[in-house]
Parts: C-alpha cells; sequence; structure tokens
C-alpha cells in the first residue's frame, strides 16, 4: 500500500511539474556522469559475506544521469526533474560442486523533483532532490541468467548536491560536484556521487 502511495505521489508531482512549465520558458537540460562510493553498512556486510565465502564483491561504481529545469522560481532558485542510474553492488561467488558460480548486480534508478540555488556572488550551487528510486538487478549462473526481480522494487528516496559552474558561454555551462542519494528500502541505501557534467540553458 505504501509503494502505490508513493507511485501515485510521484506521477503527480510529474503532471503538476509538467502542467507549470507549460506556462513557462524551459530553462534547461543536463547531463552528468561520476562514480558512486556506498556508504550504507547494509551492503558492506553483504560483501564481506560474499568475500568470505571466497567470492568476490564491489561497491558502488560508475553512474550517469541527467537534469531537467522546468520553472525559475527567481533569478537564483530553479525548480526541476531528475534521473540517474548507480550500481551498489556487484558480487561473484565460487562455484561448488552442486552449483555453477553465480554473479549478481543491484543498482537503482531514482526519478526524482529537484530543487536547486544558484549563490549570486559565486559561481557555486547546492540543492536538494526527493522521489522514488526503483531497484535494478540482474543474476547469472554459469552462463546462464537467472530470472530476477528487476523493476518492481524501490523506495521513496531523499538527496542533495552542491557543485562548482563553469560557464563557457552563455548557453553553456560546466559542472563539478557531489550528489547524495539517501533510498529508505528495507535497510536504509547511501551512496555518494562525485561528478562531472555539463548544462545547456535553453
Amino acid at each position: 500500500m505504501k509503494k502505490i502511495i508513493t507511485k501515485r505521489a510521484l506521477i503527480a508531482l510529474v503532471f503538476a511539474f509538467t502542467t507549470i512549465s507549460s506556462h513557462a520558458t524551459g530553462l534547461g537540460v543536463g547531463a552528468w556522469l561520476g562514480y558512486g562510493i556506498s556508504t550504507d553498512n547494509a551492503n558492506r556486510f553483504r560483501c564481506l559475506a560474499t568475500t568470505n565465502a571466497g567470492g568476490s564483491c564491489a561497491q558502488g561504481g560508475f553512474a550517469f544521469g541527467g537534469d531537467l529545469w522546468l520553472l525559475e522560481l527567481d533569478k537564483s532558485l530553479l525548480l526541476g526533474l531528475g534521473s540517474a542510474y548507480f550500481p551498489v553492488l556487484s558480487g561473484t561467488s565460487p562455484a561448488t560442486r552442486r552449483s555453477s558460480e553465480q554473479t549478481m548486480k543491484t543498482g537503482y534508478i531514482p526519478l526524482l523533483a529537484l530543487l536547486r540555488f544558484n549563490m549570486s556572488t559565486l559561481p557555486i550551487f547546492v540543492g536538494g532532490m526527493a522521489g522514488y528510486s526503483i531497484e535494478s538487478s540482474s543474476m547469472t549462473q554459469g552462463s546462464k541468467s537467472v530470472d530476477v526481480q528487476t523493476s518492481g522494487g524501490g523506495a521513496f528516496s531523499l538527496g542533495g548536491f552542491a557543485g562548482y559552474q563553469y560557464k563557457l558561454t552563455s548557453l553553456i555551462s560546466i559542472e563539478a560536484g557531489a550528489k547524495m542519494y539517501l533510498i529508505f528500502d528495507i535497510a536504509t541505501i547511501a551512496q555518494f556521487v562525485p561528478f562531472i557534467g555539463a548544462t545547456f540553458t535553453i
């Protein structure tokens, strides 16, 4: 029931942003690439269990995403929508007499509302985000794929970001900074993502 309410709230939020933006000039679109670092204990303990059993395990990995800026509340405050993908865990369990080697990968796809504040005196920005993150998982056993839940799981998410903006032209800027995601699943997932990206202002 909780997940259904969260999904309906997210759909309503997207609809509201779309309705508002239809009466305003589009502001910009951005894309970024980064490297996610898992900082939560849940995945750390899962990795330890895998490695103690003789397997291999890694947390985090390359992440990417995009932002759509829809509404300017004033010259420094922006509202928008964003999405991303980041892996949180990838591990391989060793083969045994009864089973072949298994490889498991788990990541999340957050769908978020964004609020960004651009400082007027410095080329620095800070912001927050809230929405829903969809779990994306895959598993292989030997050379054979195993069906796992790939899009049904997920949870309410919050986050924040900060960075530095360098304007190449009046329309294009290069940005570097860091994002922090908190996904409130069965166990809270925490992901820290340093990133570099670009924004094109419409």
